[in-house]
């Protein structure tokens, strides 16, 4: 199943070390560009703004713009603590 997140959902898994529980629960989810604006604000706590790189934020918002069914992307590591 494909699922559109706003800010919110995102912000507060990577802030609790749960980024992965959307894609396990959903299996493909999306996030709008001014997602990734929020998540990289510099009101955002750093452990967000850092989530994403630039490649990755990129990546993402050509494929939506394509269209494309999947973005291949190497996983996050989830046992960081910042």
């Amino acid at each position: 199943m494909t699922v559109v997140s706003n800010t919110s959902p995102v912000n507060y898994l990577v802030l609790i070390d749960l980024q992965d529980v959307l894609p396990a629960l959903f299996g493909r989810v999306l996030v709008p560009n001014a997602v990734l604006q929020e998540l990289r604000s510099p009101a955002a706590p750093p452990q967000v703004k850092n989530w994403l790189d630039a490649g990755e934020r990129e990546a993402i918002a050509l494929a939506q713009s394509a269209g494309a069914s999947l973005v291949l992307a190497h996983p996050q590591p989830t046992n960081h603590r910042p």
